[in-house]
């Protein structure tokens, strides 16, 4: 059984219960000392108790057993919901972090787990199926006892991979659901006992999903994995009911103002950039090339990134790309950045802050550590607004 059931921080969800002489099982009140009961009395007594234990024994192996076929393969779902969790419980006293949680499905407890560390930012890669999708095993094992996995044409599915897409994690379920929740506990109607709407001076608009920090939007990032323009489609709809709350951050085209909510939402991957672009009113930004952003741009490059601007909140690159190839790469993943690397790196940053675009580094070295770490470090003194990690206990602890 996931440890989601159990606990939450460390701390038990099951209260403490006081022990109780076993005598009260039997219905019997009194207290005896088994000093005073005879060898076969004892024995006789240990029998009774056995058959129960065994049979409670069997319960829980057989629902644990239950649970961890369901979990494994039908996904996690939407585990959220067996918990009341809270803004206040998830994040209260906890430091915001210039995080973003790369394949945040992947965690224990997708978005969960992100939040209760601070990070900003979360990224899933979603799929869509116009046909709808079977997977069928070929493996000749017990597998095959678990039937097809089937994916409807009206749902959109999370996963790094279509072979391993589980029927139970919707984007709903792991996502959306969830933040929606959070977001509505977070901002009950205010209203005076006349029935006027209350608002008091210095308090946000909306309050976001971080206690202590009720401003700051949470970044939510979909890596579109199927075609563009049909999963954006299909996307829509489901973001309705943030728009009719004013929980998105949007861009009107007409006044040309950028209107802030608690919530960015990014597309990355396979972008439907058209689709995007003929909407008056944006509730989704379009990640940016940061590879774009660079000082030598000339005139006519100028317009471009400022309509890039318009339509992108962050910008995004390969490490590899930005450090200007393979080599330069390789000689990146053993050692900490050459100061011409650096300067190289900054450059893309700089220039894509002069549009008010922030910024993110993709495809850094994961591994030996203190590399990775040292890289990190270069990244935020040079001004990369959200270090891509995947080890989010590590860079919320270490870094």
């Amino acid at each position: 059984m996931s440890s989601s059931f159990l606990n939450v921080f460390g701390k038990k969800l099951i209260p403490k219960t006081d022990y109780f002489p076993l005598s009260s099982l039997s219905g019997t009140s009194e207290e005896v000392d088994s000093r005073f009961i005879d060898e076969s009395t004892q024995q006789r007594r240990k029998k009774d108790y056995s058959p129960g234990i065994v049979i409670l024994l069997f319960l829980v192996s057989f629902v644990s057993f239950i649970a961890l076929v369901m979990n494994t393969y039908f996904g996690s779902g939407n585990t959220s919901s067996l918990v009341n969790y809270t803004v206040e419980s998830l994040t209260r006293d906890v430091q915001i972090k210039a995080i973003h949680s790369h394949n945040d499905y992947w965690r224990q407890r997708p978005l969960l787990d992100a939040l209760s560390y601070g990070v900003v930012s979360v990224e899933a890669d979603i799929w869509h199926f116009p046909q709808g999708l079977v997977l069928t095993s070929t493996a000749s094992t017990t597998e095959n006892q678990n039937g097809d996995r089937s994916f409807d044409s009206d749902e959109l599915y999370v996963g790094h991979s279509s072979f391993y897409l589980k029927p139970n994690n919707t984007l709903n379920a792991l996502y959306l659901d969830s933040i929606f929740n959070l977001i509505s506990q977070a901002n009950p109607e205010q209203k005076y006992q006349n029935k006027t709407t209350a608002t008091f001076p210095g308090e946000p608009q909306y309050n976001g999903v971080f206690y202590d920090f009720p401003d700051e939007p949470l970044y939510l990032w979909f890596d579109i994995k199927t075609d563009a323009d049909d999963t954006y489609t299909a996307v829509k709809p489901l973001l309705q009911r943030f728009i009719d709350k004013g929980y998105l951050t949007h861009y009107d085209t007409a006044t040309k103002s950028l209107v802030k909510g608690p919530i960015v939402l990014t597309l990355t991957g396979n972008l439907p950039t058209e689709l995007v672009k003929a909407e008056s009113t944006r509730y989704v930004f379009l990640d940016g090339s940061l590879l774009s952003f660079n000082s030598t741009f000339d005139s006519s490059s100028a317009s471009t990134l400022s309509e890039s601007s318009q339509l992108s909140l962050v910008a995004s690159g390969s490490l590899e790309d930005i450090l200007g190839g393979a080599e330069s790469y390789q000689n990146a993943s053993r050692a900490e950045f050459t100061d011409e690397q650096a300067t190289r790196i900054k450059d893309h940053i700089d220039t894509a802050h002069k549009y008010g675009v922030k910024t993110r580094i993709w495809g850094g070295i994961n591994w030996p550590n203190y590399v990775k770490l040292a890289h990190y470090k270069t990244y935020y003194y040079i001004g990369v607004d959200l270090l891509n990690v995947d080890d989010l206990r590590q860079a919320a602890d270490d870094f």
